[in-house]
């Protein structure tokens, strides 16, 4: 709002008043960075992959309630939720142990989703996907063994054997 006054040659002052709106632009945005930080490659059931997790506000609104959610890892470390100015950051930390089927199929798939609230409108989010590779050894040992009937003595003699396959590999 604007407001001129002037004096004329005889009188009271006179004024005008004028206001014009400015509009802003808002635009809310959220990327999500998903980091291994160790354990990839796994070789076996129970080892641990660490991974960081760093949401940054990229828009330039505030935005609240910001958060981030992984199924695979469960509750991670950081205060959650938080409020970022544009360019501020919120770090998370989280583990996943590998189960046997993980090893099996020879990669984990895991994907991450944060979520904030701009000053209006519907929530902004953003998803990011890690894969942790996995070392495949497929291995057998077979150990063949006489039960019975050796030494033999004449033709019709039965000799039995037992054989024990054992998978000594990791699938």
């Amino acid at each position: 709002t604007a407001t001129v006054t002037g004096q004329p040659p005889s009188g009271p002052p006179v004024t005008s008043t004028d206001t014009e709106i400015a509009t802003g632009v808002q635009s809310p945005a959220l990327k999500l960075d998903k980091r291994i930080v160790s354990g990839s490659p796994f070789s076996a059931a129970g080892n641990v992959i660490s991974y960081q997790l760093i949401a940054t506000n990229t828009g330039n609104v505030t935005l609240t309630n910001v958060s981030i959610s992984d199924p695979k890892l469960g509750a991670l470390t950081c205060a959650q939720p938080v409020t970022l100015v544009p360019g501020q950051t919120l770090t998370c930390t989280g583990s996943y142990t590998v189960t046997q089927l993980d090893v099996d199929r020879g990669s984990i798939t895991n994907t991450a989703t944060v979520t904030g609230q701009p000053p209006s409108g519907p929530p902004v989010t953003s998803t990011d996907t890690e894969i942790a590779t996995g070392v495949q050894s497929p291995a057998l040992k077979l150990d063949k063994r006489i039960v019975s009937g050796s030494p033999f003595s004449a033709a019709g003699n039965v000799i039995s054997y037992q054989l024990i396959a054992t998978n000594t590999g990791n699938v």
